[in-house]
């Protein structure tokens, strides 16, 4: 699964110079990711409104704090190499290295 937000950020962070892109070109990553028959968790309006019911975040990039939020509330685990993370192991966050 991927998150609708990272579909969301990759094309931003590209158009600005924070994220290259080596193998694909950022207008292939839809394609590829239903090639690769991976699902797209959507963001839903309750995500967008609960959201600010989780206590404080550490993150000020708004694209993590969504992340974070997501995955915590569909409980599911987020990947990343972000080790600070690891704070939100006592709200529930189930991560993958």
């Amino acid at each position: 699964m991927v998150s609708q937000v990272s579909l969301w950020e990759i094309p931003l962070k590209y158009s600005i110079g924070k994220l290259k892109l080596i193998k694909y070109k950022q207008e292939d990553i839809l394609a590829t990711t239903q090639e690769m028959n991976v699902s797209i968790l959507e963001f839903t309006n309750e995500h967008l409104l609960k959201y600010c019911q989780r206590r404080k975040t550490i993150h000020k990039d708004p694209f993590d704090r969504f992340l974070i939020w997501q995955a915590l509330s569909l409980d599911v685990p987020i990947i990343s190499k972000d080790k600070s993370l690891n704070l939100y192991k006592p709200d529930g966050l189930n991560t993958i290295w």
